[in-house]
């Protein structure tokens, strides 16, 4: 552990603070933890680090010390609405979704068919719900949840705004907040007659 200390102000913007045992030498410590941090220093408990170096002693936790998966997801993910575009975040999506490196799942589009082969229902409302309810199965298949979620495409028949009207509650659900950017393309048909809606996805998976 380090000695009594006296916190200064952060010096840089990964969360560091600077510990040091008589306040006077503060600014000249803050200049030495600039020049020497990544020279020396070592690991103590739950990742956090400690340089000890001319008098100063430093510690700071890691770039971000995540205490649960959503919190570091929400880290990788950037969702961006810029004011010189329409509000899509009031809809329930993004205009813009940047991602940090990592793997990613591309899932095939899903439909309103059930395991067991049952026929799609008839109602688009009814189509919606279970086409959401399968790419939430797909999400929990690959360990993955609706912040993962980068990119979402809907194909719907027959497209206009009142069916859009139907369909979009049952998908906004379904992202629990999580606003992915997404595409609706009108089209004439989609794999089998009963259909009416097919949802793709782009996925970060955890790491």
């Amino acid at each position: 552990m380090l000695p009594s200390a006296h916190i200064i102000r952060p010096v840089d913007a990964s969360d560091a603070r600077l510990r040091i045992g008589n306040p006077a030498k503060a600014q000249g410590c803050v200049t030495r933890f600039a020049s020497v941090w990544t020279s020396v220093r070592q690991s103590i408990g739950y990742g956090y680090q400690r340089l000890v170096a001319d008098g100063c002693s430093f510690e700071r936790p890691p770039p971000r010390f995540y205490n649960d998966r959503k919190t570091k997801m929400a880290q990788s993910l950037t969702r961006l609405n810029p004011p010189t575009l329409p509000d899509a975040g009031a809809l329930g999506y993004s205009q813009i979704t940047t991602v940090e490196p990592g793997r990613l799942a591309f899932i095939s589009g899903q439909v309103a068919w059930r395991p067991g082969g049952e026929p799609a229902p008839d109602g688009l409302p009814e189509q919606a719900e279970l086409v959401a309810a399968n790419a939430k199965a797909v999400l929990d298949a690959i360990g993955a949840s609706p912040e993962d979620l980068v990119m979402v495409r809907v194909y719907m028949v027959d497209l206009t705004p009142a069916r859009i009207e139907e369909v979009m509650p049952h998908l906004t659900a379904m992202f629990a907040g999580a606003k992915p950017s997404l595409t609706g393309v009108g089209v004439a048909a989609l794999a089998a007659p009963d259909l009416q809606l097919e949802m793709e996805m782009i996925v970060r998976l955890p790491a």
